[in-house]
């Protein structure tokens, strides 16, 4: 069983880590938006999505494959094959980050002729220098997760959401536009990748030099390519792949709602539910490494449960804040944002109590094949959705398309659980969830409907969070497991509190 002040900690670095990378990402829009017009930011929303696109091509799955083997040979105290892993991983992301810098020059042009009226060659050229350390860095944070050092995440995210905002506020307020955000994206990625070396060689000195048994290679490279296989067929689904079709068939108007929706969406679930999700796959990897299997089945009951209590008030209460959010951050020209909001966080709710816990279970058991199968046809299905929907209703109908086939992949996913490890999807915390977020639902849509925005944002948060805490204690929504555990850390933080200064 984990331990739970380990847990605790690491969950506390994980949220400090996804606030920074919210932050970057709602400040960083909301400069863009307020800047460009709607048709501008368009243009940028695309050409960040395809630079984006070639950094998962260039991870090859390395990743996930990283976090997973690192922290198997480290549950089963092999810490120099955990190195190794590290050290065979980065040298595959670097050779294939310089093989799709190339193709994405190569391709630039190209894009100019898909998109007329858009300077994507131009974009794209700039966007290409941050690839390959975009992708090392996305290798080493997957590393840091696998040897559970999320301060160290915490740490460089924090940075280089600082170096982001700055150097972004610096280029719009010199007039350096959708070049010069591309410019100073790539610039950090470069800061963020020396950064995460420095940490991790404090993990192991000369990890770049350690060997990796060829067995070993074998079972990562067998993994690897069926992660990377599901990464490109998440990627239809899970990263905007509806941009490509409202790019060629919508005004670039449809292209920024849908965009800033999806993002927001998100970050919404990352930025509370999803702190859990990053620990998911280095605990039960752990538990499979040691031969616990029943620990793995408990972690993947827990994270359904703490997932479900922190995804359904998240998604109501941003449902019903949706448009002074998008008033207060982006202005009116962009209130049509709010309703697509609404749906995307409905559907990402539900995947992430169930979707992202089972397919974290699967990666960890042995199921990647599963998954696989399971990707390829969630991704046929959304790209049928988006011919049949977005040329006549635009970033509605990528919305549809997109929440669908989110909704599609649950059965499967949690079918694959029950057959790969035994576990079925908890069910019993949905009606005190329900009715805590009941009473959290009253307090905020009375503020949204009488206070301006500003008012809104400031006082329906607080509000409408004790009273979803205090339907919480009501229903008695905490086993007693649960309670035990949120008692021990708040006595071992009231213990930290009164201890004397010095």
């Amino acid at each position: 069983m984990a331990n739970p002040v380990r847990v605790a900690r690491n969950t506390a670095f994980s949220f400090v880590t996804l606030l920074s990378s919210a932050t970057l990402g709602i400040g960083l829009t909301a400069l863009v938006a307020r800047m460009l017009a709607p048709e501008a930011m368009g243009h940028y929303s695309l050409v960040v999505w395809m630079t984006a696109l070639a950094g998962l091509l260039a991870n090859l799955g390395y990743v996930t494959t990283a976090t997973r083997f690192i922290a198997e040979k480290l549950g089963r105290n092999q810490p120099e094959e955990a190195a190794g892993v590290l050290a065979h991983a980065a040298r595959k992301v670097a050779w294939t980050g310089l093989g799709v810098t190339v193709l994405v020059l190569a391709f630039a042009p190209l894009a100019s002729r898909i998109y007329p009226g858009m300077s994507l060659a131009f974009y794209l050229t700039i966007g290409a220098l941050g690839i390959v350390p975009t992708a090392l860095s996305a290798l080493f944070a997957g590393a840091c997760q696998g040897i559970e050092r999320y301060d160290w995440m915490a740490s460089v995210t924090a940075l280089s959401t600082l170096l982001t905002l700055g150097g972004a506020i610096a280029v719009l307020l010199t007039g350096g536009g959708i070049p010069g955000l591309l410019g100073v994206t790539a610039g950090v990625a470069v800061i963020s990748c020396l950064a995460y070396a420095a940490f991790l060689a404090r993990w192991n000195a000369r990890w770049w030099r350690a060997p990796l048994p060829p067995e070993s290679r074998g079972k990562l490279k067998r993994f690897q390519w069926a992660v990377f296989a599901m990464l490109g067929l998440d990627a239809i689904v899970w990263q905007r792949s509806e941009l490509f079709f409202l790019g060629a068939w919508a005004p670039a108007q449809q292209v920024a709602f849908y965009s800033l929706a999806f993002g927001l969406a998100a970050m919404a679930m990352k930025l509370l539910p999803g702190t859990l999700v990053g620990l998911l796959i280095p605990m039960m990897a752990r538990s499979e490494g040691s031969g616990d299997r029943q620990a793995t089945a408990r972690v993947f009951t827990r994270s359904c449960r703490a997932m479900a209590m922190l995804a359904v008030p998240v998604a109501v209460g941003g449902a019903l804040l949706s448009a002074p959010l998008v008033e207060l951050l982006y202005g009116k020209d962009y209130l049509p944002v709010a309703p697509l909001l609404s749906v995307l966080l409905a559907a990402g709710a539900l995947v992430m109590i169930y979707g992202y816990p089972a397919s974290s279970l699967l990666y960890s058991t042995g199921g990647e094949r599963f998954l696989v199968r399971v990707g390829v046809s969630v991704a046929i299905l959304n790209l049928i959705l988006d011919v049949a929907l977005i040329p006549s209703w635009g970033a509605r109908g990528a919305v549809a398309a997109n929440a669908l086939a989110q909704l599609a992949s649950l059965g499967p996913g949690l079918w694959g659980a029950y057959r790969y490890a035994g576990v079925r999807p908890p069910v019993a915390m949905w009606l005190p969830v329900a009715l805590s977020t009941a009473l959290m639902a009253v307090p905020v849509w009375l503020i949204v409907g009488h206070t301006p925005a500003w008012a809104a944002l400031l006082l329906a948060p607080p509000l409408g969070g004790s009273a979803y805490v205090a339907g919480l204690w009501l229903t008695r929504a905490l086993d007693d497991t649960e309670r035990r555990l949120v008692a021990g850390l708040f006595r071992r933080f009231s213990r930290r509190k009164s201890l004397p200064t010095p």
